[in-house]
């Protein structure tokens, strides 16, 4: 009885066991040749085919094909010789559907030692999987656009730097970015912006010959690898121009977006490679240097690198650190030129930026100006040039042949563009205790070509308070009529290009008759730059132009 008892007990435990696993675990047994002999519900849950299919077939029933024919050649290996093999297999269904099981197969044998059969236990990890797989994608794609990432390139380059030592082609990258996004994303929102980079990234898809090489870098940055263009510089080079332009057109196209049409352009630098030695820094270094020099040509460009570009880089970044040193050992002053009237004399003086280097002696602002208005030391510069101004009127107040003098100061298009701009000018003379009339503010066409309503309402502002503003530079730009119209102005500069050969050129000469008898008619003053010589003047002052400036009647000089 206690035998039969203990039979019982065992069988009973045994079949708990197999409920336990049954429920847990997905189960198949097969011979020694590898027919199946069993499986349990789970099996055919998640395999879709039915017990009567499995039986008597073997597991290549259930083969993905994503295994080479070595995986199960070691697996084999391993349960043949009676031990306990584990790993994760892709398996496909009925259905035509991949799932993954991480599996344990228990080789059986009987008292003899002799192989009779192999239990897999399997779990289904799937879901695992496809997280894994996921997180490996976003770990190398951008989430926004879904376009490879920084990361993904890094891999990529490998593959492009290997082909090009294989087969000795020249590859080339592709940096570009849009040229006011900065714009949109302000004025627009962030969602429209997000939407607008969204749309260049479908573009650069459509119209790239290589798909897989267009990576996000951040922001509106991309970057384009174009590999094996040719084993000539020349033909690569006008390969990998034809894709430049041909994405410039297509995302200088309009965007639509929440039912309005924007606009934007792009620049882009290239760098053409077949040097493998290159750090990834190196490719990215050059590819961003061209399209820097791109922007700087005006945007809307594309600039293929040379070390000619790299040169005027790094000369420019040392220029931009040295006038940041510039501003902070106040190394910059002011020269005025006179402005006289037709009997030559003083009624006022322009101010004059210049920098007293400590190497290079007095730098004229050709050499420097146009890299402070493309940075953030405009704002800082123009405000001290403003106060150096405000200084010289507050010494000539009590002087009284100088009293009625005016200076008149260049106001740069980012440094009038700020939005307390009139503010500051304001508070300036007051703190000065000069007339703001005496302080005439000096604008150009350029900085009209956008936003003029709010331009000409800051400028109606400082009329209000005393000041005067002078159209520089005048005939120059390309609606001068038009602003003439509308702008709150009471002075015209003849622009000198039009001065210089009045003398002998009667279509010159014309212009500035045109001028003259143009601002007679809007009660506007006007003074003739650039004014040389006798026979000039005479022939200004014969015409009705009554204020002049130049050479002839005296240099820029530090009062």
């Amino acid at each position: 009885m206690d035998s039969q008892f203990q039979y019982s007990k065992i069988v009973n435990e045994l079949e708990n066991y197999q409920v336990a696993i049954d429920a847990h675990s997905i189960v198949a047994i097969t011979d020694t040749q590898g027919v199946i002999t069993h499986v349990n519900q789970k099996f055919c849950d998640i395999s879709k085919y039915s017990r009567e299919e499995l039986l008597g077939s073997t597991h290549k029933i259930i083969n993905s094909g994503c295994h080479p024919r070595s995986f199960f050649k070691q697996m084999w290996g391993t349960i043949a010789q009676g031990k306990i093999w584990n790993g994760e297999i892709c398996n496909r269904n009925k259905q035509g559907e991949l799932y993954w099981v991480d599996t344990t197969i228990v080789p059986f044998k009987d008292r003899h030692g002799m192989l009779q059969q192999y239990i897999a236990i399997r779990t289904d990890i799937t879901q695992l999987k496809q997280s894994e797989d996921h997180a490996r994608y976003m770990a190398l794609h951008d989430e926004l656009t879904s376009l490879p990432n920084r990361r993904y390139m890094q891999d990529y380059m490998k593959q492009v730097i290997a082909s090009n030592r294989s087969n000795g082609m020249y590859s080339a990258m592709i940096m570009l970015d849009l040229d006011n996004f900065k714009n949109i994303n302000d004025t627009l929102g962030h969602s429209v912006g997000d939407s607008l980079l969204k749309m260049v990234a479908t573009r650069l898809l459509l119209n790239t010959p290589q798909p897989n090489s267009i990576i996000r870098l951040g922001g509106d940055e991309f970057l384009v690898i174009v590999s094996n263009l040719s084993m000539q510089y020349e033909e690569a080079h006008d390969a990998v121009l034809q894709v430049a332009n041909k994405l410039k057109t297509e995302l200088n196209k309009p965007y639509f977006l929440n039912e309005q049409s924007v606009h934007t352009t792009s620049s882009s630098g290239v760098f053409i490679f077949k040097d493998f030695n290159l750090s990834e820094n190196a490719f990215l270094k050059y590819a961003d240097m061209a399209l820097y020099h791109a922007k700087g040509n005006g945007k809307n460009c594309i600039a293929v690198f040379d070390p000619l570009i790299e040169e005027s880089i790094v000369l420019k970044a040392k220029l931009i650190n040295d006038l940041s040193r510039a501003l902070q050992h106040d190394e910059f002053e002011l020269y005025y030129q006179r402005i006289v009237n037709d009997s030559q004399q003083i009624i006022g003086y322009e101010a004059l930026i210049r920098w007293q280097h400590p190497e290079k002696g007095l730098v004229l602002p050709g050499h420097f100006m146009a890299e402070i208005e493309k940075s953030s030391m405009i704002h800082e510069v123009g405000q001290k040039v403003l106060n150096m101004a405000c200084q010289q009127l507050q010494a000539w107040r009590d002087i009284p042949e100088c009293a009625h003098w005016t200076i008149s100061v260049n106001i740069s298009v980012g440094q009038f563009r700020a939005i307390n701009f009139d503010q500051e000018v304001i508070q300036l003379v007051h703190a000065y205790g000069i007339c703001p009339s005496r302080l005439r503010l000096e604008l150009t066409e350029s900085m009209f070509y956008t936003d003029m309503d709010s331009s000409i309402a800051k400028m109606h502002r400082l009329i209000e308070a005393g000041f005067n503003f002078s159209m520089d530079d005048f005939g120059t730009g390309y609606s001068s009529l038009n602003y003439l119209r509308m702008l709150p102005l009471r002075q015209l500069k003849i622009d000198r290009a039009f001065v210089e050969h009045i003398s002998e050129n009667p279509r010159d000469l014309a212009i500035v008759k045109t001028i003259i008898a143009l601002a007679a008619a809007l009660e506007l003053n006007v003074v003739a730059e650039g004014v040389e010589t006798l026979e000039q003047f005479q022939l200004l002052k014969d015409n009705g132009c009554t204020a002049f400036q130049g050479y002839y009647f005296g240099r820029p000089e530090a009062l």
